[in-house]
């Protein structure tokens, strides 16, 4: 009995929100004494209850609105009670909010491991949405201090610990519905099925943004910066000339950079055409004086032929020596 009385005089300190320093119990004396005792401070307190009674149920009221948060109880759940509405502040409302106080309570603390864990997984999943915000942003690599490795650490923790935390939800669940013989929902709509539809929204966004921004990448104009010189031009002219090995080779400059050119080296009598400078061998003298007929040769004009140097200058000095003449080096005329 004296248990009783303390337990009911303690739910009234709570109900009437009375002061931590005002709650006193302390009895002593023999047990009868104790027990007169504790049922005159629980009659007082009855008497206040029923004098602020208005009071009273505006704050159950409060506390049922608190467990409905915790327990996801839809709107359509919390219209069912319509002595919420009722403004006849009766020791008979008193009592039917008392009596759905101690429902919701022994109902949360049976459950409250499916509640905290879907709580849990809100909480982490606003934090992972922000984490993977803050790394598609172009600007991140401007904190310093540790930041954004911190940041990625911790967006990669809550990626691994998600998947975790929906499989305890799962056997939550599974536990509530077998219990209630009904489906859980939250908002109308089943948790599992509220999770997976999460997770396609944040996929989707993130290849619409990835698209976007290739979109863009596309469509800015490439600037490319103009050389000073041309690398390499074909019509660089030729300033070295140097043979190794039986082959020419050609190393241009002029440029940034040096074209070398190498080419076969070409066998004596291979194509060789007659070097009107060079005299010719007594042989060779010979064959071309039989092989080529006498000409006459006029003043003021060349040989078709010249076959040796001293007849080019005895031609020249007589070319020079015509005054309507007109010398020209490189081109021979024909008597």
């Amino acid at each position: 009995m004296q248990e009783s009385l303390k337990e009911q005089i303690h739910s009234l300190w709570i109900t009437l929100q009375i002061p931590t320093e005002q709650q006193n119990m302390e009895t002593t004396g023999p047990i009868c004494e104790v027990n007169a005792v504790l049922q005159q401070n629980l009659e007082q307190l009855q008497q206040m209850k029923i004098k602020n009674i208005k009071e009273v149920i505006t704050g159950i009221r409060e506390k049922l609105h608190t467990y409905w948060d915790k327990c996801l109880y839809s709107q359509k759940q919390r219209e069912e009670s319509d002595f919420l509405r009722s403004e006849n502040f009766t020791e008979e409302l008193l009592r039917v909010h008392d009596e759905e106080l101690l429902k919701i309570t022994l109902y949360y603390e049976k459950y409250q491991e499916l509640f905290d864990n879907f709580e849990k997984w809100e909480r982490w999943w606003k934090l992972f949405l922000e984490f993977e915000k803050k790394a598609s942003d172009p600007n991140r690599y401007a904190n310093r201090g540790g930041t954004l490795l911190k940041e990625e650490k911790e967006r990669t923790q809550l990626q691994k610990k998600l998947p975790k935390l929906e499989e305890e939800l799962k056997l939550n669940i599974l536990k509530w519905e077998t219990e209630q013989g009904s489906h859980f929902m939250i908002n109308g709509q089943k948790p599992m099925i509220y999770i997976a539809t999460q997770w396609e929204q944040h996929r989707f966004k993130k290849e619409q943004e990835k698209q976007e921004r290739c979109i863009k990448k596309d469509d800015a104009p490439i600037c490319r910066t103009p050389l000073k010189r041309p690398l390499c031009p074909s019509n660089t002219p030729l300033s070295k000339i140097r043979k190794l090995n039986g082959t020419s080779t050609i190393i241009s400059s002029g440029s940034a950079c040096n074209r070398v050119i190498k080419t076969p080296r070409k066998t004596p009598n291979a194509g060789k055409l007659p070097d009107p400078l060079q005299r010719p061998s007594l042989q060779d003298k010979k064959t071309i004086d039989t092989s080529i007929p006498n000409v006459a040769r006029q003043p003021g004009t060349f040989n078709a032929l010249v076959t040796s140097y001293s007849e080019f200058s005895r031609d020249l000095s007589r070319k020079s020596n015509c005054v309507k003449g007109q010398l020209n080096s490189t081109t021979l005329e024909n008597p």
